[in-house]
């Protein structure tokens, strides 16, 4: 069969699929494999050259400079870092313009060539620049047209270079469009912009636990600026807690303006009062109460402090010990009563003591028994204390005022 040259099917296909292998490396790699795509830029933003050249345009034929081989670890940022090791000490450090930028070593997204020998080396255009906080800390999103309506470039900002920035820009171009407002957030706040500003139209930056004398803690961290800062007042602002929650205080003032004697950031709701600070201190079982058990309906000032404005005098009582209850009771336990006027032990030959009703049985404490647990024989206990010479023996305690049978006077033994 005869052949009909040298061409085949076979053929195109290995030499298509290798010219996209050249493609796909040289796009890659970010430059030419074969041929370059155009002249290099003549463009010298600086005085002193970097290596012994002045541009890019004095290595054009040095392709290898810039281009690292495919095969190798080595990127193109890498070889431009060779050059601009000021960039490189930024990455390092993490600081500067480069080294907030998001991807570092993506240098020509930023800085293009082979577009001739007067291109400029970094793009102009603000709409192609990744100007975002993420990347350079400031976003460009108001920032598109000056107040007039005239579109802003680098150049409005950026006046000597690039890397660097100077923030009386910013306040020369917001006095003229904003001159009234400038003057006060000014003397209000200062002229350090970035502190608060990113671009986005927010405060975003500002950090008010250590830029303030007062640290925003708790509820106060989801205050918005407006709700304090009531005109766009900042410096000045009192920051006694009555300033902003007057119109919360149920107290109408009767407690002063120290709230935060009461109440914290946390939850205004959440009364931390230390009562120890009252002519008051709840001690014993009192410390235990709730606020509620003492104050009904809220009332605080003026609440009664004696006992019995609490604890009422109980039945037993039946009016006879008046309401000095403090006299025989006390903040540890309401029952039982320690007597200071009872000369008689209330443990009278018991290990516990007797309950008042054992010997004050007639719903008075002012008459008492003893024949609830002694003997009661008339004749017995008459003929008894005659014997002994007693002829008054009606009041017992008088004789025995420890419960002792033979400590009376004139008794001729002690108890046993």
């Amino acid at each position: 069969m005869q052949r009909r040259g040298c061409i085949s099917g076979l053929g195109c296909l290995f030499v298509l699929l290798f010219l996209g292998l050249l493609a796909g490396i040289t796009w890659f790699q970010g430059g030419p494999l074969l041929a370059s795509p155009g002249p290099l830029s003549t463009v010298a933003p600086r005085a002193t050259p970097l290596q012994g050249f002045r541009s890019h345009a004095d290595f054009e034929n040095e392709c290898g400079r810039c281009h690292a081989p495919f095969w190798g670890r080595e990127r193109m940022a890498d070889r431009c870092m060779a050059c601009h090791t000021t960039v490189a000490e930024d990455l390092r450090t993490r600081s500067g313009l480069h080294g907030r930028l998001r991807d570092p070593q993506n240098c020509k997204v930023c800085h293009p060539e082979h577009r001739g020998r007067d291109a400029q080396l970094t793009r102009l255009n603000v709409a192609e620049f990744p100007h975002t906080v993420e990347t350079v800390g400031f976003t460009l999103a108001e920032h598109h047209k000056d107040f007039d309506g005239t579109p802003l470039d680098c150049r409005s900002c950026h006046l000597k270079a690039y890397r660097s920035f100077d923030q009386t820009v910013c306040i020369e171009c917001h006095v003229r469009g904003r001159a009234a407002f400038m003057e006060q957030h000014r003397a209000d706040v200062g002229d350090d912009c970035l502190a608060c500003h990113d671009g986005s139209g927010k405060v975003a930056n500002f950090d008010h636990d250590r830029m303030t004398d007062f640290p925003l803690l708790g509820e106060h961290r989801e205050a918005k600026c407006r709700d304090c800062h009531t005109g766009k007042r900042f410096r000045g602002l009192d920051t006694a807690c009555v300033s902003c929650h007057r119109k919360d205080d149920k107290h109408k003032g009767r407690f002063g303006t120290e709230c935060e004697a009461c109440h914290t950031p946390t939850k205004w709701d959440k009364v931390t009062f230390d009562h120890a600070r009252t002519k008051f201190p709840l001690t014993g079982k009192h410390a235990g109460l709730e606020c509620e058990d003492c104050h009904a309906k809220q009332r605080f000032a003026g609440t009664p402090t004696d006992c019995v404005a609490c604890h009422p005098e109980p039945e037993v009582h039946a009016g006879l010990l008046g309401t000095q209850c403090a006299k025989c009771h006390n903040v540890n336990a309401w029952s039982p009563a320690q007597l200071p006027e009872h000369t008689f032990p209330i443990n009278h030959r018991s290990r516990k003591s007797i309950a008042c009703d054992v010997c004050h049985d007639q719903g008075t404490f002012k008459t008492y028994t003893c024949y609830n647990c002694h003997e009661h024989n008339p004749a017995k206990i008459r003929r008894k204390h005659l014997k002994e010479g007693i002829r008054d023996f009606q009041d017992c305690v008088r004789c025995h005022p420890t419960g002792r049978e033979h400590e009376a006077e004139g008794g001729k033994h002690e108890e046993d």
